[in-house]
């Protein structure tokens, strides 16, 4: 376990200077960062940026494009002894305002005009009284501003770093490892984004964690395209790549991830459920659409993988299956060699889950919060579902106390505890090989039998349908409540099968037949779980970071996505027994 991540970090520089730290792409090519590179160009951009006056204790807030310079000016900012706010560049101005509102920041860093903009409308508003300087990195129309805050980066001379290992251990030795290094945020999916502050003690015991439960170390190849400002992503994926030994691939954009993992072959994926379930998806509508011979075989792989989801059976790819299919489909998806491919937030959708293990690949999902830096808690069985029990990563400890997970350990933030844990506010239960968390505290939607489920695990079967692209769930005034974002790219491609007429993705929605198509796909995922939707909402425009209904980190914000637009898909369903046993609650 490091204390911090500033002697593994100078000691990869020293002893294996040449090793690849940072793959990136930019403008179609891939360059490569060494280690000693990485360290250099971290001690430099520390060095012009205390020259330039910034110093310990300053709170400095980035706003930058998920690059590689984001990476070091992050890290240059805490080896400085500042506290680092990162704040995702498409994040909308009054969530900005809010995430700042308990750290106002001496120091931003932006990453050109757009972000610029927003600072300074917030500097007008007199929302950041402290704001000293903000530093672009793209001179692109800031260059043209008047404001007297405004200056490009500080030159950085990182040739000029001869010895970055004695460097940058000269300058963590000023640090205090309980000092604070970081402030993030909650999510923000359940309620607006509370502050999280994790000191530097936190961030290596995330890192170490993830390092030790996943065994990563040189050779391996971890890729990382959520927000770099993503709570968890420093402990679950950027430190431990930096860290370890292995390589930290950077994509250009997040719309060029599926071509980086060909290209790249991750070994180490760390992806949202949002995301995995999307390939899923796209995969099983291109076998579909398969003519010939191997349509035939893709064909039936996915009759059998349908039969294995309805069946609620984990698929057991046979030798023949893997090579007819699976090895030809994780080649395709820069999946073959993935060692670990790791999911974290919301419950992914059973047929996702089902669709790896078909390939031959175990999905494995991650149980992850903003005030643990990381990772808390992880499958290590073959089978990932609702039930599957979940073990602590090194260091965590975990408890249970009326019916409430409880999280310990030096990764978890200080700030965040009482008596010592941290109250998840998520509902589990104990079992003899870990812990099977199911969803919020409080969350529970009745059966027809009489049981509950909770509110995410039917918006995860919601989301099996292909036509089905995210879901909430919630229960108001007794009644369960659905709101659905139609996938647009599926739902297209089925209207114009059928010979459908539309102009628009709101005219597209508001079709009698893709209302009904919609309905059918809620009623089937519904009665799998035996729970009655009293009332399905399909919103009018697809859910985004800009508009506040999704987070940075693609959860849908469930406030906003129940406030949202909707096209009527019919009436509330309400038999007179089921208002009379409302009645009663």
């Amino acid at each position: 376990m490091f204390e911090t991540i500033w002697t593994p970090l100078a000691a990869r520089a020293a002893d294996a200077p040449d090793s690849v730290a940072v793959l990136q792409k930019r403008f179609g090519l891939w360059t490569a960062t060494t280690s000693a590179e990485l360290v250099a160009r971290v001690v430099a951009t520390a060095t012009a940026l205390r020259d330039d006056g910034v110093g310990r204790g300053d709170v400095v807030v980035l706003v930058l494009a998920p690059h590689e310079d984001r990476v070091v000016i992050d890290l240059a900012v805490q080896l400085l002894g500042g506290l680092v706010v990162g704040v995702p560049s498409n994040t909308p101005l009054p969530r900005v305002r809010h995430l700042l509102e308990d750290s106002p920041p001496a120091v931003a860093v932006v990453q050109g005009q757009a972000a610029a903009d927003g600072i300074l409308e917030l500097l007008d508003d007199g929302a950041l009284p402290k704001l000293r300087r903000m530093y672009y990195l793209d001179p692109a129309g800031v260059q043209e501003y008047a404001s007297p805050v405004l200056a490009p980066f500080p030159a950085v001379d990182a040739a000029s770093v001869t010895a970055p290992s004695t460097a940058m251990t000269a300058l963590a030795d000023e640090l205090d490892p309980l000092a604070i290094a970081a402030r993030t945020t909650t999510s923000g999916t359940f309620a607006l984004p509370a502050p999280v502050l994790l000191s530097h003690v936190n961030l290596a015991a995330a890192a170490s964690a993830t390092i030790e439960a996943f065994d990563l170390g040189p050779g391996d190849r971890v890729m990382s395209f959520r927000p770099l400002s993503d709570p968890v992503e420093r402990g679950a994926t950027v430190f431990p790549a930096l860290l370890s030994g292995a390589t930290l691939v950077l994509p250009e954009s997040r719309a060029s991830v599926g071509q980086a993992m060909v290209e790249i072959a991750p070994t180490y994926l760390h992806l949202t459920p949002r995301f995995a379930e999307e390939l899923a998806t796209d995969v099983r509508l291109r076998m579909q659409a398969t003519t010939g011979l191997k349509g035939m075989v893709l064909k039936s792989w996915n009759a059998k993988l349908r039969a294995a989801v309805e069946e609620g059976r984990t698929p057991q790819p046979s030798g023949v299956s893997r090579a007819l299919v699976g090895r030809h489909v994780l080649g395709k998806l820069g999946l073959d060699q993935v060692r670990w491919l790791l999911v974290s937030g919301t419950p992914i959708s059973p047929e996702a889950v089902a669709f790896y293990a078909a390939l031959g690949v175990t999905l494995r999902r991650a149980y992850s919060m903003a005030q643990v830096g990381g990772f808390a808690m992880a499958t290590t069985a073959g089978t990932v579902g609702w039930e599957t029990a979940m073990t602590p990563v090194p260091g965590i400890e975990a408890g249970v106390e009326h019916g409430e997970l409880l999280l310990r350990g030096p990764s978890v933030s200080e700030d965040a505890t009482t008596d010592g844990w941290l109250r998840t506010g998520d509902s589990a239960e104990s079992v003899d090989d870990g812990f099977v968390v199911t969803g919020r505290v409080g969350d529970d939607v009745p059966t027809s039998s009489g049981g509950t489920v909770t509110a995410q695990q039917v918006a995860a079967r919601l989301r099996s349908s292909p036509y089905i692209r995210e879901a909430v769930v919630a229960v108001e005034d007794g009644f369960v409540v659905a709101v659905v974002e139609a996938a647009q790219a599926t739902l297209s491609r089925w209207a114009n099968n059928k010979g459908l007429r539309f102009t628009t993705a709101r005219s597209l929605i508001a079709l009698p037949e893709s209302q009904e198509l919609l309905r059918r796909a809620v009623d089937t995922a519904a009665a799998r779980l035996d729970v009655q939707l009293d009332d399905v909402r399909v919103l009018a425009a697809p859910l985004s970071v800009a508009d506040g209904t999704l987070t940075g980190t693609e959860k849908p914000v469930w406030d906003a996505v129940l406030a949202a637009e909707v096209v009527p898909t019919g009436a509330r369903v309400d038999t007179p027994t089921d208002a009379a046993a409302r009645a009663l609650k």
